[in-house]
């Protein structure tokens, strides 16, 4: 009898055991559910904000690539402007060498053409 009620008591002590180790279990995966749920939260949000800034960034370099390439434009209109008012005063001060020079350039692209 004494041998059966310790048998009892040891399946009691197993069964609780396991009971608490179920339970515990389950406590267990409920926080590590919560945690990944933050997890998640915390990563969704760190990707938004650096998706931001690469935006941010990228538009930074577009208007400044913008306006070196308007700098750069309006340099060469300037640059144009001065080559014309030069080849003007030129062919004002030396119409008949200007005259000549275009004959001799007309000359050397028909000989270039013509081959």
């Amino acid at each position: 009898m004494a041998s059966q009620s310790a048998q009892t008591a040891t399946a009691n002590g197993r069964d609780k055991a396991v009971a608490a180790s179920a339970a515990d279990i389950e406590e267990r995966m409920e926080k590590l559910r919560g945690d990944i749920v933050l997890l998640t939260e915390a990563v969704s949000s760190f990707g938004s904000a650096k998706s931001g800034q690469v935006k941010d960034r990228a538009a930074e370099k577009v208007d400044a690539m913008r306006a070196m390439s308007e700098d750069a434009l309006d340099t060469l209109r300037a640059e144009f402007r001065n080559l014309e008012k030069g080849t003007r005063k030129q062919i004002q001060t030396n119409p008949l060498q200007a005259v000549a020079v275009a004959a001799g350039v007309g000359f050397l692209a028909a000989l270039l053409l013509r081959k």
